[in-house]
């Protein structure tokens, strides 16, 4: 039994890095959310991506970071009461920071 557990847990580490281990990335983005048509920040926007946990949200001044970002096309989606989802579609390069701004239309 002990030589079973063991080829089976040997079997799924070989398989692992055949397919590859899937890559880190250190990506960071950041960024400022705003009222549409004004320059007012907004506060307390959830910032996330789309299709994983990763989340945060702005802060009094409306500037987020995000990091611990996969490398590659991500979504964000960004999220507040009273105001219009939005979604933006952007590359995030491999240990790179990405500078963004965002505007969120009132409902």
């Amino acid at each position: 039994m002990k030589w079973t557990i063991l080829l089976f847990a040997l079997f799924i580490q070989t398989a692992t890095f055949a397919n590859g281990a899937p890559s880190k990335s250190n990506a960071i983005i950041t960024g400022v959310v705003t009222e549409s048509g004004s320059t007012e920040t907004l506060a307390g926007v959830r910032v996330s991506i789309v299709g994983t946990e990763i989340f945060t949200f702005s802060d009094k001044d409306g500037k987020f970071e995000l990091s611990s970002v996969p490398a590659g096309n991500v979504q964000l989606s960004f999220s507040l009461v009273s105001f219009e989802k939005n979604k933006i579609q952007l590359t995030a390069a491999p240990n790179q920071k990405t500078d963004m701004s965002m505007e969120l239309s009132p409902r």
